[in-house]
């Protein structure tokens, strides 16, 4: 039987900062408040896609440039979901979980899309 590729992801969880933070540290962090920035300028919130434990989705936050994170992995998103308590209610990223695959949104609702992965840093 084959397995899809977001299997594990839930298992992975609590892991995934750790590792990120021994192999890529916060390289890539700062590309993408850049990006978020220059972006929102064209009106309209961000989203990313598979927004794991916040890494990526709180920091853009922290700009000012609303955004919306999607993850299947609900173990993922109790993650980000603490990390973003911390925020001030305002900068506050909404959390969907949603595949990727079948986004609940209507076309148009976002202004950029990011799907970070630990190669956009390399």
């Amino acid at each position: 039987m084959a397995t899809e590729g977001w299997q594990g992801w839930d298992d992975y969880a609590r892991f995934y900062d750790w590792e990120n933070a021994r192999t890529m540290g916060r390289k890539d962090v700062r590309f993408w408040q850049d990006f978020a920035r220059r972006r929102h300028g064209e009106g309209g919130p961000l989203l990313e896609l598979g927004c794991g434990t916040g890494r990526i989705l709180i920091p853009v936050a922290r700009t000012g440039v609303p955004v919306v994170g999607v993850d299947r992995s609900e173990p993922m998103l109790a993650f980000a979901r603490r990390r973003a308590r911390r925020l001030p209610k305002a900068q506050r990223p909404e959390l969907v979980r949603a595949d990727i695959r079948s986004l609940p949104f209507p076309d148009g609702s976002f202004s950029a899309v990011l799907a970070p992965t630990a190669s956009s840093s390399r």
